[in-house]
């Protein structure tokens, strides 16, 4: 529950799955070699530069593929607001693991490697890993990190209220309440055929290609070739190639699907096969293999789904009711300003040199 809900602190997993002496998404410039910088104070336990860095490097790993790559320089004033709240939450947990007297115990440590082991399938698995990383097992029951993640994970574990899955009536009242989340809107499951056009592709090259596709289409309706066996020979959609051309489930305003190709898959009756469409990757025959009108989900075909969702959701609002808790009762005391952090992280520009600058005079 811990490390589904709070997921800005390092997982003890990937502690475990790095060497000895590193941590998970580590990145080398934010490796400060001042520790002694001080950025807040809670309940007397210092939160360094280095601490709120470390978090900062998780919050960027989770966020990639979300945010410009060229943003990533400025990751440091991005995230410092959040790597400074979960670093500020960890220092949380440390100081009510004292007040509480939790302690990791070599029980604890004992589990969590047997997990792991258990993830590895076998013992023999498990020791082949470690000759692998260059790890024995007495240093990975020493790692630092390992055992403050226990420990973190001991006191919220012993903090946070317990939660019940929902009942039916609290399903029933979710799902009754809230229409429009279990509504499935138009959709079509469909299979394609699909012939490369590059976008500066010729008017000749196009229509030949366009005339290709509609002989293929002829001889699949005249029966002189399948639709599976014209996948395998003719088209050149890398990811579905090899599996008869099926795309599944293409729905109404699915995002990603180009409109021209989404108006097809809705249009086409079942079973038929549409006229060539062109999209920005090339030119396409849709075969339509079901389709589904809108429709509201049946509670039964969803229900153990929504329990878990629901039950996660119980799970999430009892650990943040936990921290602020902690928050509420803590003394937390900012050392660092924003401004002087964003003075010690803003990137400083990079200085173009004219190599006619760099001639020497005769």
């Amino acid at each position: 529950m811990f490390y589904r809900y709070f997921p800005l602190i390092l997982s003890v997993l990937c502690v475990v799955l790095r060497t000895v002496d590193s941590h998970c998404a580590e990145n080398p410039a934010n490796q400060i070699t001042d520790n002694g910088n001080i950025v807040a104070r809670v309940n007397g336990i210092a939160v360094t530069e280095q601490m709120v860095l470390e978090q900062i490097d998780q919050i960027a790993m989770r966020a990639q593929g979300t945010i410009p790559p060229e943003h990533l320089a400025q990751r440091n004033l991005i995230f410092f607001q959040n790597g400074l709240e979960s670093a500020i939450n960890l220092a949380l947990l440390k100081s009510e693991a004292v007040v509480k007297g939790i302690t990791v115990e070599t029980a604890d440590v004992n589990k969590q490697i047997n997990s792991f082991k258990e993830r590895l399938g076998t013992e023999e698995n498990y020791q082949k890993w470690l000759s692998s990383q260059g790890l024995t097992e007495e240093k990975i029951r020493k790692n630092e990190k390992l055992l403050e993640n226990l420990l973190y994970q001991k006191v919220v574990e012993a903090g946070v209220e317990k939660t019940q899955p929902p009942d039916e009536e609290e399903m029933k009242r979710f799902y009754d309440e809230n229409p429009n989340i279990f509504l499935q809107p138009e959709r079509s499951n469909v299979s394609h055929i699909m012939l490369e056009m590059p976008a500066n592709s010729a008017e000749n090259d196009r229509k030949a290609l366009e005339k290709k596709l509609q002989t293929i289409r002829a001889d699949i309706e005249s029966e002189k070739i399948t639709f599976e066996e014209a996948v395998k020979q003719y088209s050149q959609h890398a990811g579905t190639a090899a599996n008869g051309g099926n795309l599944g489930y293409i729905a109404k305003g699915q995002e990603g699907i180009p409109p021209e190709f989404e108006k097809a898959a809705l249009e086409t009756p079942v079973g038929k096969i549409s006229g060539v469409v062109a999209t920005p990757i090339g030119l396409h025959l849709i075969k339509v293999l079901a389709h589904d009108e809108q429709q509201t989900v049946p509670l039964d075909d969803i229900k153990e789904t929504l329990r878990q969702s629901l039950h996660q959701k119980k799970e999430a609002d009892a650990t943040q009711h936990y921290f602020d808790s902690l928050r509420e009762k803590g003394k937390i005391e900012t050392v660092m300003t924003d401004e002087q952090w964003n003075a010690r992280h803003t990137p400083k520009p990079s200085i173009k040199i004219n190599p006619d600058d760099l001639k020497l005079d005769n």
